[in-house]
């Protein structure tokens, strides 16, 4: 028999589970709602209207694919809440603010002057540095890679560069300029009939200039200017000697066929006259130039050459688009009229574009600083006090003969403020050394490893051994 105790509180328990059981059937009494069985179903319709509601997953049955890799067999799509819908735009002013209207594409310029960029490994990245350089200034401009890494003027048997560069000129669409820069692999024997002729010997330069000469005949005759890239300074002293040696033969070969030579060599010299990996860029910023190896370009090394190619491929365009020039207007006005404005020249004045692959001839008559003192001592411009004055300073000194028309580029600026495009060279304080202290310092450098003389230390430092101390 259970005890007393025990009985009152299962009594208890068993009362509250009751009371805790009608809890909503005597809320809702209480509020004047229907109680029963059917306040369970309609808690269970708004449980069920409050997931409607809700995004979930929808499940399609499918029958199971090995392929798919499903096991179960079931698709699960996910479908997103639909987006509220808002009533119209009242302003469709604002709408246009909004979402503005795209503007038109630009216009391109269709090329119409291309330019080959040809040699071995080096010049591989100069047809996009050249792309660059006139990419603004000249979008009609195209740049066409024919390099061939590996390849040089003297194994013909792996590349040869006359067929190849015959094949450039016959190609189409046809091209109005040749850049060449070749030769960083030619420093080996090269092959006379049967046997081989050891490097720089007289021989091997004779063979190797009537290589050079075949490349330049060929575009010679088909009236395609050519550019001749000089080779520059490298690590390795012998690769430089040997580059001085065939930047020679490019040098002299130019001069008889009348080809541009361009010459980079000091443009990438230290300020010791060595070679530099880093160095200023066309910003005058101290970037990395040259590749590991230290023959290669980096691009910034090969934005620098273009920076020094850029007159002479200006000097091409210009001779097939002459109206892009600025031209030289006459100083004297025509026979017949009273006014120096007349558009038709005037004898011995040269109206040629300012840039020309030949220096321009100019006659005394067209010198500014001629008709000005005329004009000062009292002729006035047209009359014909001033012909005459001017036609006797003519005769007196007549026109300079035609020069050669050889052009020989020095990477020197043309014009504006010269800028020192070298390394430059810091002391022990960081600070700019100048030439007598860079003298002062050599100096110093070959009395102590050449006499073993060593400087006396500074006082205070901590070589002073001197006693008593200073």
């Amino acid at each position: 028999m259970l005890k007393p105790k025990l009985m009152a509180r299962m009594h208890k328990a068993f009362v509250c589970f009751l009371l805790l059981a009608s809890a909503p059937a005597m809320t809702r009494v209480a509020f004047g709602q229907s109680s029963g069985p059917s306040y369970w179903v309609q808690e269970r319709q708004l449980e069920d209207s409050r997931r409607a509601r809700m995004t979930r997953p929808h499940i399609i049955r499918v029958q199971p694919s090995r392929s798919s890799g499903r096991a179960n067999g079931y698709h699960i799509h996910h479908f997103a809440r639909p987006a509220p819908t808002h009533a119209p735009n009242a302003a469709p002013a604002a709408n246009a603010a909004t979402n503005p209207v795209p503007a038109a594409p630009a216009v391109i310029t269709p090329p119409d002057f291309f330019v080959a960029v040809m040699g071995n490994g080096i010049s591989l990245p100069l047809a996009a540095a050249l792309t660059d350089t006139f990419a603004t200034t000249h979008p009609d401009m195209a740049f066409q890679k024919d390099s061939k890494p590996l390849s040089g003027l003297v194994r013909a048997d792996f590349f040869d560069w006359a067929k190849s560069a015959q094949a450039i000129l016959n190609a189409q669409p046809a091209i109005q300029l040749g850049i060449m820069m070749v030769g960083t692999n030619d420093r080996q024997p090269i092959l006379d009939g049967a046997n081989y002729v050891q490097p720089f010997t007289p021989r091997w330069s004779e063979i190797y200039a009537q290589r050079v000469a075949a490349i330049d005949s060929l575009f010679q005759q088909k009236h395609v200017p050519l550019i001749w890239v000089g080779l520059p300074i490298v690590r390795s002293p012998q690769l430089s000697t040997a580059y001085i040696a065939l930047n020679d033969i490019y040098r002299a070969q130019a001069a008889k066929t009348g080809a541009t030579y361009i010459d980079i060599w000091d443009a990438f010299l230290s300020e010791t006259g060595t070679y530099e990996a880093n160095g200023p860029n066309v910003n005058g910023d101290i970037v990395k130039l040259r590749m590991f190896d230290g023959i290669h370009f980096t691009q910034a090394g090969a934005r620098k050459i273009a920076h020094f190619l850029e007159a002479a491929v200006q000097q091409a365009y210009l001779k097939i688009h002459p109206a892009d020039a600025p031209t030289l207007t006459s100083l004297l006005p025509a026979p017949g009229t009273s006014t120096p404005d007349s558009a038709t020249p005037a004898a011995n004045v040269d109206t040629s574009p300012l840039v020309s692959a030949q220096p321009v001839v100019k006659s005394p008559a067209a010198d500014l600083g001629a008709l000005i003192q005329l004009e000062i001592a009292g002729l006035p411009p047209g009359s014909d006090a001033q012909k005459a004055e001017l036609a006797a300073r003519l005769k007196a000194n007549p026109p300079l003969p035609q020069q050669p028309s050889v052009v020989v580029i020095k990477t020197e600026p043309a014009e504006g403020k010269v800028m020192l495009l070298r390394a430059p060279q810091f002391g022990s304080d960081n600070a700019l050394l100048d030439n007598a202290q860079m003298a002062q310092r050599d100096a110093k450098v070959r009395e102590a490893f050449e006499n073993g003389n060593l400087p006396e230390a500074e006082p205070g430092r901590p070589g002073a051994f001197a006693w008593p101390p200073h």
